[in-house]
């Protein structure tokens, strides 16, 4: 998800936290969706963040529009939230 709305003024897709997709920032709302019981919402987020993560690889943040890599290519905190995002699916109920 864009860290600022899309059609609004400031919405700029490449702009360092002013549109684009952050692993950190979709990782903190599917914790609270998890948290305010939208299950369904949380798992779409989730998976989708793992696509861009797959296709795009661990770049600091992402173009919200292409899921271009943008920032740093190899950020560690994307990494970790991703194998944290995976392990939710594999973990054993």
């Amino acid at each position: 998800m864009p860290s600022i709305a899309q059609g609004t003024d400031a919405f700029q897709a490449r702009r360092y936290w002013s549109g684009p997709t952050w692993a950190n920032t979709n990782w903190i709302v599917i914790q609270g969706l998890l948290a305010h019981g939208a299950t369904d919402h949380a798992q779409r987020l989730r998976r989708s963040t793992l696509t861009l993560v797959e296709e795009s690889g661990f770049a600091e943040y992402f173009s919200p529009l292409t899921g271009e890599p943008l920032g740093a290519p190899e950020f560690s905190w994307t990494a970790a939230l991703a194998l944290d995002l995976f392990a939710d699916d594999v973990r054993p109920a």
